[in-house]
């Protein structure tokens, strides 16, 4: 397998997979893993003010990994990350 091939399909396996163990999961419990994974779409995607709550609360998390990533391929550890992130829940509840 070419490298370019494997960069694309280990993310595709491991989404495919983490599906797979959350149905399987659910199926344990007594869920309808179908069920529960069209109104999961259906409810993040189904509207724009729901795509526009997906953005508002995956913004954080977003800018929170890149810090993390730039930190540490500048050879730093910055262990100050949930911290910031809990910063910044704080401030959002409080407005």
């Amino acid at each position: 397998m070419s490298k370019k091939t494997q960069q694309i399909a280990v993310p595709l396996i491991s989404v495919v997979l983490g599906i797979l163990l959350g149905a399987i999961i659910m199926w344990i419990f007594g869920y309808d893993a179908i069920w529960g994974y069209e109104e999961l779409f259906k409810t993040a995607f189904g509207t724009l003010r729901s795509l526009g709550e997906i953005s508002r609360a995956m913004g954080p998390l977003i800018l929170i990994a890149l810090g993390f990533a730039v930190a540490s391929r500048a050879g730093f550890f910055n262990v100050g990350l949930p911290y910031h992130f809990q910063i910044y829940r704080v401030h959002l509840c409080s407005s």
